[in-house]
């Protein structure tokens, strides 16, 4: 009879992944972002609009360090808190350093042929996920036995390195599959 049959394609799983990816990049960066404001704010909390310096020793040393890069400084060699404390009383005198902010140089962009296109991908995943045809009938039957059973190792040969004895046990173990 003359039924349309339409059928809904599944996302591909390297776009999943790229959504994945780009999430977690998103939200690495943007916890980040928010540390370096959050140690901007305690710095600029730290210091008083009058000109009298902060109580050092009540700050945490995130905020000692970020009075100390405003200054352009590094506390190398520090491990105590009582070593930031001692280097930023020291220094807050010093003027507040304005940063430079450098410009990334422009990074190459792949040509279509640096790229990997879907079509190479496709042919890439269908030969990873081939049946076995090892040349001996037992082991590709018993490799297509455990790969419909779910049991597949990819890599450079995957199960089909495996000699014909592993192969067994491993069937035997699985209560023959059969």
């Amino acid at each position: 009879t003359g039924q349309v049959v339409t059928r809904t394609t599944k996302p591909h799983k390297k776009n999943m992944r790229l959504r994945l990816f780009l999430a977690i990049a998103l939200a690495v960066s943007v916890l980040s972002a928010c540390a370096h404001v959050a140690h901007a704010d305690e710095a600029a909390a730290a210091s008083s609009s009058d000109g009298t310096p902060p109580d050092f020793a009540t700050l945490k040393i995130s905020a000692l360090r970020a009075i100390l890069s405003e200054r352009g400084l590094e506390c190398r060699g520090c491990a105590e808190k009582t070593d930031f404390v001692e280097m930023a009383r020291g220094n807050y005198h010093l003027p507040v350093v304005e940063k430079v902010v450098e410009q990334e140089p422009a990074k190459e962009t792949k040509t279509q042929s640096d790229k990997m296109n879907d079509r190479d991908l496709d042919e890439m995943m269908k030969s990873m996920n081939s049946n076995a045809n090892t040349g001996d009938p037992e082991k590709d039957a018993i490799l297509n036995k455990l790969k419909a059973k779910g049991i597949n190792m990819m890599g450079k040969d995957g199960m089909n390195g495996m000699d014909i004895e592993q192969l067994r046990k491993l069937e035997q173990a699985m209560g023959g599959m059969g």
